[in-house]
């Protein structure tokens, strides 16, 4: 088996522990959608601003170019900090390994 059954209670008791918990919150879930009460209304539905009704549409159109510009920015960032993670981490690893 390829060496598997070293860990073999281990990976039991995790697998177990990971179903139990998928189990409980699903039924955590269904158990709110069933019971829970839900009465929508129009006050509940309408827009609120710090206590007060706003006086005009509070979602205003939003200019795509800085969506565009916000988009490029973090990709490049991501990559530089991915690239330098990359590049680094065999040295940290190595570091590790040879103390």
């Amino acid at each position: 088996m390829l060496g598997l059954k070293r860990g073999g209670a281990i990976n039991r008791i995790s697998n177990l522990f990971i179903i139990l918990v998928s189990v409980i919150a699903l039924l955590f879930l269904f158990i709110n959608l069933v019971f829970a009460p839900h009465h929508p209304y129009q006050e509940k539905d309408s827009m609120f601003e710090c206590g007060f009704h706003s006086f005009q549409q509070s979602r205003s159109p939003f200019n795509i170019a800085f969506f565009y510009i916000c988009l490029v920015y973090l990709l490049l960032l991501l990559l530089l900090l991915d690239l330098e993670i990359l590049l680094t981490s065999p040295f940290a690893v190595s570091e590790w390994i040879c103390k």
